[in-house]
């Protein structure tokens, strides 16, 4: 499990008082509140803005019609959502694109990008990947600097469970920075992966919508 990942840059690093100091006020969260179920698993959701919505569908699993989401996120890592309640406040600090867990676990929220077969915009998914601490030191410094696009690709771990591909877990991507305003994008190393190949081939509206079912009725064969 990530929670006992070595990294080889980080030695002794520790991060005391948790996120930079490019916050001036680090926003502690409750992340356990209103993502965890009674199984444990961080929900996912979908903020229905126009651009992420390809029209409706049909439900094969409820008959009712739901919109065609092209996008569904979740709001924190894994690992931050299986720590208590009682414990969040002293420890996880996180922003929407930020998290440290215990001052020495770090993670990035990013994008997994699908192209979509027939449309311009691609299916995302909105995962969170474990980094070094090095390499979030170095995201956080180059946060808002122009050009940041141009940094060289670095190595992340999924952090996020997508049961709609299996175990996703500590599945390792490579991070690409975008530009000033847009979260990295993240591209999944194995070739041979389920999402790797749909991120290289891409995927039809019919796969959309049986992804919209399984993350709308969730367990459900």
């Amino acid at each position: 499990m990530s929670c006992g990942r070595y990294w080889a840059d980080s030695g002794d690093f520790r991060l005391i008082g948790g996120l930079p100091c490019r916050m001036s006020t680090p926003q502690r969260r409750d992340v356990g509140h209103g993502l965890i179920d009674d199984h444990r698993t961080v929900a996912w959701e979908n903020r229905g803005m126009a651009g992420d919505v390809a029209g409706e569908f049909l439900c094969s699993i409820c008959g009712e019609r739901h919109a065609l989401s092209l996008s569904y996120s979740v709001k924190a890592p894994k690992p931050a959502g299986e720590v208590s309640a009682a414990e969040q406040a002293a420890r996880v600090e996180m922003t929407k694109d930020q998290c440290v867990i215990d001052g020495s676990k770090f993670y990035l929220r990013g994008r997994i990008p699908i192209p979509v077969h027939g449309l311009e915009e691609p299916f995302i998914w909105g995962v969170w990947a474990e980094v070094s601490p090095k390499t979030y030191l170095r995201a956080d410094a180059m946060w808002k600097v122009e050009g940041r696009e141009n940094e060289p690709v670095f190595t992340g771990y999924l952090a996020t469970e997508m049961p709609v591909y299996g175990n996703t877990i500590d599945l390792e991507v490579d991070v690409q920075t975008q530009r000033v305003g847009r979260r990295p994008h993240f591209f999944v190393q194995d070739p041979l992966h389920p999402i790797a190949v749909e991120q290289r081939e891409g995927i039809s509206l019919g796969r959309v919508q049986e992804i919209a079912e399984m993350v709308l009725h969730p367990g459900r064969p």
